[in-house]
Parts: structure tokens; C-alpha cells; sequence
């Protein structure tokens, strides 16, 4: 197994490119794609405390020895296949002995899941739903809502005759303390120590 690490770019940009570079890679290798893995770690790459996400990558690319005549080839392509979406790259390949790799593989199953396998949850609740499409982009894009969430709230108010406008609030009066029964205090402010009823 190749197990192909890249550190320093985010998870799903990584994910889209092992779609295109694992076949690419098989070929360059001459080996079959179902002997490549991408890991894609939630990583952060810094510089004198300053994170270089995107802007320093580093692959590292974990393969037998048997493949060591093939290493200028993988660098290469790598080095050119990622140049839009990572500024800087280092390429390092670690080599173990194709004895020291061990594997389970259960023959009931499909050895990978593929792309057609995975339900996407949004497509099967709001596929009909122009609105909820609207929705869901603006939750992918991790963009703040900067609209009026009470609206549907402030419209039916309004339909059940309440003025949401209105600034005018009752004011109650201190019921003096000494003289409240603690039944009809309603002044929040009051020092009584009753309930207040408002």
C-alpha cells in the first residue's frame, strides 16, 4: 500500500485531488489505483508562529523500496499536479521494506467505498426544495446570516393585532416596601424583596 500525506492543505481540497491523481500516480508507478491511499489531516503548517496553510505544503509520500526508481517521476508530477492550490511544496518519500507491510483485506465487501455509494442527506430531504437548496449554500459557504431571523415570528404578531413597533412600555411604581402585600408589586426595581408580578 502508498499511503500519500499531505500536510498543509485543507481536507476536501485534498479529497478532490486524490479523485484525478490516483490514477495518474498508478500509472506512473505501473501498479494498480486500488494500491494508493490520500491521508488528509485537519493540518496547519506554521512559520515563526504564523500559519502557512496553502502556503507551504508538504507531502509525504510512505511506499516499499521496490518503488524507489520511481521517485523523480512521482515528485515531478506532484510537484506540478498541486501548483494551484498550494504556493510552496516539499515533497519527502519514506521507504520501508516491502516485507514490513501487513494487510486484511475482507473479500465479502467492496475493498473502497465509491463516490456512488455515499447518500448525501441534503440531496435526499431538499432535492425538490429551491429554498432549502438556497440554504444549504449559504451554510456551505460559512457565511455569517445577516437577514432578519424573527421575521416569520414579527409577521404573525402582526397578524394577531400586536404592535412590535411600539417603544412604549408600562412603567409601574415602587409599591414603598413597607406598604406592598407582595400580591400586586410589579415594579422590578423595587427593594420590597416580594415577587414582582409582571
Amino acid at each position: 500500500m502508498i499511503t500519500i500525506s499531505i500536510l498543509g492543505l485543507d481536507e476536501y481540497i485534498t479529497g478532490r485531488f486524490s479523485r484525478e491523481a490516483t490514477p495518474n500516480l498508478a500509472k506512473l508507478l505501473e501498479i494498480e489505483p486500488e494500491e494508493i491511499v490520500f491521508f488528509a489531516p485537519k493540518s496547519y503548517i506554521f512559520h515563526a508562529g504564523v500559519e502557512q496553510t496553502s502556503w507551504q505544503g508538504l507531502i509525504i509520500v510512505s511506499l516499499p523500496e521496490i518503488f524507489r526508481a520511481h521517485e523523480k517521476d512521482v515528485a515531478t508530477y506532484l510537484l506540478s499536479a498541486t501548483a494551484d492550490f498550494l504556493v510552496n511544496l516539499t515533497v519527502e518519500f519514506h521507504y520501508f521494506a516491502s516485507e514490513a507491510s501487513y494487510s486484511r483485506i475482507n473479500e465479502e465487501y467492496p475493498r473502497f467505498i465509491k463516490e456512488e455509494d455515499i447518500v448525501d442527506e441534503y440531496d435526499e430531504e431538499d432535492e425538490d426544495d429551491d429554498n432549502d437548496d438556497d440554504e444549504e449554500d449559504n451554510m456551505n459557504d460559512n457565511q455569517p446570516y445577516m437577514g432578519n431571523i424573527f421575521e416569520d415570528f414579527e409577521e404573525k404578531a402582526r397578524e394577531h393585532g400586536h404592535d412590535i413597533e411600539a417603544e412604549d412600555k408600562p412603567e409601574f411604581e415602587c409599591c414603598e416596601g413597607e406598604d406592598c402585600d407582595g400580591e400586586n408589586c410589579q415594579d422590578e426595581d423595587c427593594d420590597c424583596h416580594h415577587h414582582h408580578h409582571n
